[in-house]
């Protein structure tokens, strides 16, 4: 039986939770620097080992939008917001992703919940706008929330 701490948390799981936080900011780094094929490794080591780790699902659906797998980045975006569902960032790059796949609706439905989160979110006003327009309602780009 493993160790107990305080909060009756294992050791052993404790030790699972740090290696995966390291391995999410490793990835991350090399995601930012562009070394995309060693992030997508670690986030995989994660998910992994850990599914349901928001931070995992929401980058590796990023990397996957950035690698050109909108419907990959879909499917990793949504799992984080199955989780932690009020999360602008994950919310913006849901609905960028479904902008990839001519999904405006979906999209502009995003980008209005993460503007409901945090009304001043510059890249979810500035891909609502986007959106509206290229559904021809322009009238519609500044949305009222």
């Amino acid at each position: 039986m493993p160790k107990k701490k305080k909060g009756g948390k294992s050791i052993k799981r404790r030790k699972v939770v740090d290696v995966n936080k390291v391995k999410i900011q490793k990835a991350f780094s090399n995601h930012k620097a562009g070394n995309l094929q060693q992030a997508e490794l670690l986030y995989k080591e994660v998910l992994a080992a850990d599914p349901d780790n928001v931070d995992a699902n929401h980058l590796y659906g990023l990397l996957s939008r950035q690698s050109g797998k909108s419907e990959i980045a879909v499917t990793y975006i949504e799992k984080a917001l199955s989780i932690t569902p009020n999360f602008p960032e994950a919310l913006t790059n849901l609905g960028n992703a479904y902008q990839d796949l001519d999904q405006f609706e979906k999209a502009i439905d995003c980008y209005k919940k993460a503007l409901s989160l945090n009304p001043n979110h510059a890249s979810a006003l500035r891909n609502i706008k986007i959106a509206y327009q290229i559904l021809g309602m322009p009238e519609k780009a500044t949305p009222s929330l």
